[in-house]
């Protein structure tokens, strides 16, 4: 949800564990990838750990909405 709301892709940990993956340390909150000059609403604030990167072709799956995996893997 926090990945839809502010209109980018889960990665990181959230997507290892989405790609049914484990993970050492579950993460506090949602880990979503935003490009670089992407403002974050006040109202998106604080409900996912934010990592900012330009997307490379390639790097979502499919359906958009998860980092694939290799993209997945280098994030962690």
């Amino acid at each position: 949800m926090a990945a839809c709301r502010m209109t980018r892709v889960v990665s990181h940990r959230s997507a290892a564990l989405s790609w049914g993956w484990k993970v050492k340390t579950l993460p506090p909150l949602p880990d979503v990838t935003i490009p670089p000059n992407r403002k974050l609403r006040d109202s998106a604030r604080g409900l996912a750990t934010v990592h900012r990167r330009r997307p490379a072709p390639g790097s979502e799956a499919p359906d958009e909405w998860v980092t694939t995996p290799v993209r997945t893997v280098i994030d962690c």
